[in-house]
This record gives C-alpha cells, structure tokens and sequence, in this order.
C-alpha cells in the first residue's frame, strides 16, 4: 500500500514538473516571439526612414501605419513606440545625428524596452509629439527626451509622420506623430502645425 501511495506521489511530482518545464519554455518563446516582433516593427520604421533620408529629393515625407497589437501565441502583444535622437559629437562639419525608434513592450503595469533601431542622417532631427492628448497637437520635445505614440489610446496615436526637406543646402528631419481616428488631428493638419511652431507659417516646401 504505501508502495503504491509513493508511486502515485512520484508519478504526480512527474506532471507537476512537466508541466512547470512546458510553461518556463511557453514563456521563453512568448518572450522570444514578442521581441522578434518589436524588432521587425523598429527595423522597418528605420529602413524606410533611411529611404526618405537618403533620396535625392528636396522635399519629401511619409507616413507609417502602426499596428495596434501584435498577436503572439494567441494572446495580444501591446506596446508604445517612442521616437528620439541623439546628436553624435563630432568636430567635422558633417556630423552623423541618429533617429531611433523604440518599442516598448506594455505587459501586466510594467514597461520595458523590447526592441530598437536607428538610421543615421547627416541631418538637423527635430521630433515633435502630442501636446495635448484630446486634440493631439503637436508640440516640439527635445530629442533625447522624444516622442512617445500609444497605439492603443483613444483618439488613437498610431501613425508617426516623416518630411526630409533640404533648405540652402541642409538637411532636416521631421518626426511628426499623428492619429487616423477621424475626429482627431489628421496628418496634413499635423504637419502644418509643426511648421508653424518651428516659424514656418507657410509650411514645408512639400
């Protein structure tokens, strides 16, 4: 008899270890696959903003559409993105400023960093973000500090706006956040705006 109860106890010591393995590695790969996930999002924002910076055009932007969630094991993977700059320290006359892109995984009231990617650009960064969150104006932020879009929020923060122009022979970069929900700021009237706060009222050349 108390053969049999060990046996029974070793056999449910067996499952319960089995099961605790299963879910340690349902874990890794959740972790794994957010973070593959968060990667691909930051390395496309950074290709295609490398694109803008390096065509030969004058004046040229884009759009990009942000996901609202990613789907990972079956189960919503919700994040932020947050845009900033670093001005590199050079004494050339040509320094190389970097635009990064960060995701930052949202899970259980914590946040952590799950993925970032950067474009360098011979360029003046400026990146502006939502001043107000109802009417999401933009307002100018500095750039180590920068931008944060919440695609989750309502009125949604899901679309990050990129001009290029070249004035007497500079470059400039514009990051400018803006939002598809209909009874918010559209990009084009987003973009205006920027260019007011940077004394600009006749807007960008594009």
């Amino acid at each position: 008899m108390l053969g049999f109860t060990l046996s029974k106890l070793n056999l449910l010591l067996l499952a319960i270890a089995a099961s605790a393995t299963v879910a340690y590695f349902m874990v890794i790969y959740i972790d794994a696959s957010e973070a593959q996930a968060a990667q691909q999002l930051a390395q496309k924002l950074a290709q295609d903003a490398a694109s803008l910076v390096n065509s030969s055009t004058y004046c040229d932007y884009l759009e990009f559409s942000l996901p609202r969630s990613f789907s990972v094991g079956g189960k919503e993977f919700y994040y932020k993105l947050k845009i900033s700059g670093l001005e590199a320290q050079s004494e050339t006359s040509n320094p190389k400023n970097y635009l990064i892109f960060s995701v930052i995984r949202k899970r259980e009231g914590r946040e952590s960093i799950a993925a970032t990617s950067s474009v360098v650009a011979s360029a003046e960064i400026n990146v502006f973000r939502f001043g107000d969150e109802t009417t999401l104006e933009p307002e100018l932020v500095g750039l180590e500090e920068g931008a944060i879009l919440d695609p989750q929020e309502i009125p949604r923060q899901n679309i990050v706006m990129l001009v290029k122009e070249i004035i007497d022979g500079a470059p400039y970069i514009y990051a400018i956040p803006c939002s598809s929900d209909s009874d918010a700021s559209s990009c084009p009237a987003n973009k205006s705006s920027a260019a007011v706060l940077l004394d600009r009222p006749e807007g960008f050349n594009c």
